[in-house]
């Protein structure tokens, strides 16, 4: 759910690149040391991004502080990012008149800098934080509120009834033009009320650590691992997709290599592809629009199957062929399931899980949908999620092995 400045970017990594060169190879293009400015001791673990048009290219510094890079030459904006330190960007750095860049970094610790798991372990363990976690990692982490520390409770409701194009927090039948066949879940409000005052106790104003006025957690706080010597040997490559901000989600690779993913924002409504060999990035339209394309699946028919997720879409699933350039949109009439992830069978079918569960005959191009166990106490719908939701995760765990025995 959360954006990069930049716009979004379709990253790969291609291999494993030690430090150092043999003899006759070509000698890195920019290659220093990264410090601390306060003690001159070399900092391992900083990323060291150059960037050019379209392109990044990301390495890191090892124990001693050294770091290398193979660029083309050209002119490239360098970024330095290391744990518990400020960053330092420098603008219009020319390679390789200016290959030697060494970087000193100054020690500042930010709320930025955590990862969601790492957030977790700043929050107390009740009801309150376990709701938090159960709702907002369910589509992403808890970066996104750590980023919004002064949010009222009043604020965080008007922003979740929002969120995500205007879809209804945890009501599947809030919006769209296909409706849902049974009421909204009873305690729809009860739940809005509960998760945004826990939202405005633990990141609004006056929390303790996310709020604009907080003091900042303790280093000691967070258990926050070092990258492996294997981490740090590689070389990353990312690449920006031409249409900007489309939310690329989801890699597939076929045989050749290539990379498909879906764009899964409006923005996008497209799927790409990947080509390793020429670094270029082809992008095919959705013959709809809004469709929200999500996890597909390479079928044995060598086709890419995408199910759409979005409300109000006369389509669950699209297969394109990837020597055409063509789809083929597939609906199910009546049916009010949102289809999230592909996987196809021993026999070609592709089976489409989400808020329950669909196979769709390769053959007789024919739906058939299945119906989930739920929790004692719940009656069946089409949208079956929000009780599995609601379960303590070891009951959903007995539950799916008895389904599935």
């Amino acid at each position: 759910m959360g954006s990069v400045k930049r716009g979004w970017l379709f990253s790969l990594m291609f291999g494993m690149s030690v430090v150092g060169h043999a003899s006759g190879a070509v000698p890195p293009a920019i290659h220093g040391t990264v410090t601390d400015k306060a003690t001159g001791k070399p900092i391992r673990g900083a990323m060291i991004t150059a960037r050019k048009g379209a392109g990044l290219t990301a390495r890191f510094s090892q124990v001693d502080g050294k770091y290398d890079m193979v660029l083309p030459a050209g002119t490239y904006t360098v970024e330095i990012k290391a744990y518990g330190y400020a960053s330092k960007s420098v603008e219009r750095l020319v390679i390789p008149a200016q290959g030697n860049a060494d970087f000193s970094l100054m020690a500042r610790f930010t709320i930025s800098q955590l990862s969601s798991a790492e957030i977790e372990q700043l929050l107390p363990q009740n009801a309150e934080t376990r709701l938090i976690e159960s709702d907002c990692i369910r589509c992403h982490g808890l970066s996104n509120p750590a980023r919004s520390g002064n949010m009222s409770a009043s604020t965080w409701t008007t922003f979740l009834q929002k969120m995500g194009g205007k879809r209804n927090w945890a009501n599947p039948f809030a919006t769209g033009d296909v409706k849902g066949t049974t009421a909204p879940i009873a305690d729809y409000d009860d739940r809005m009320n509960a998760l945004t005052s826990a939202l405005k106790t633990y990141f609004g104003p006056g929390s303790d650590y996310f709020s604009p006025t907080s003091d900042l957690p303790k280093k000691e706080q967070i258990q926050h691992p070092e990258a492996s010597d294997a981490v740090l040997a590689a070389t990353i490559h990312e690449f920006d997709t031409p249409t900007p901000n489309v939310g690329a989600h989801s890699i597939l690779v076929d045989d050749a290599g290539n990379a498909w993913f879906s764009e899964i924002e409006a923005s996008g409504n497209k799927i790409g592809k990947f080509n390793w060999q020429t670094k270029a990035i082809t992008e095919y339209a959705l013959p709809m629009a809004a469709a929200r394309p999500r996890t597909g699946v390479i079928g044995k028919d060598g086709l890419i199957w995408v199910p759409l997720s979005a409300r109000g879409v006369h389509a669950k699933l699209v297969s394109l062929d990837p020597h055409m350039g063509k789809f083929v949109s597939y609906d199910f009439p009546g049916n009010n399931v949102q289809p999230y992830t592909a996987a196809v069978d021993q026999d070609g079918n592709i089976w489409l899980s989400g808020t329950s569960l669909l196979k769709f005959d390769v053959k007789t191009h024919q739906f058939q949908a299945y119906k989930l166990p739920i929790p004692t106490g719940t009656s069946y719908s089409e949208t079956t999620w929000q009780s599995w939701h609601d379960l303590p995760a070891s009951q959903g765990f007995r539950l799916i092995r008895r389904f599935l025995t």
